[in-house]
């Protein structure tokens, strides 16, 4: 059963809250520590950076699949006039 574009944007935002997050937790964000280092960079700004990067990817893939207003029942929807 294939997913619908409705579906799929919701798995998107879904996706983003929950890297913002775990971005945001006490897991990365630990108080007074930087180590370990990848690449001369703190882990903290590495994860930032990856959650970002990912951010901006799956919000170029809700945009692909935003559905339309008729999809979500929306009544404010102004309908094409002829």
């Amino acid at each position: 059963m294939p997913m619908g574009r409705k579906t799929i944007w919701l798995v998107c935002i879904w996706l983003v809250v929950l890297i913002i997050a775990v971005i945001y937790s006490p897991l990365i964000l630990r108080s007074g520590v930087t180590e370990p280092w990848i690449f001369g960079l703190p882990f903290t700004l590495w994860t930032t950076l990856v959650g970002a990067f990912s951010i901006v990817i799956i919000t170029a893939i809700a945009a692909l699949c935003r559905p339309s207003s008729d999809e979500f029942g929306d009544s404010r929807a102004q309908k094409p006039q002829d």
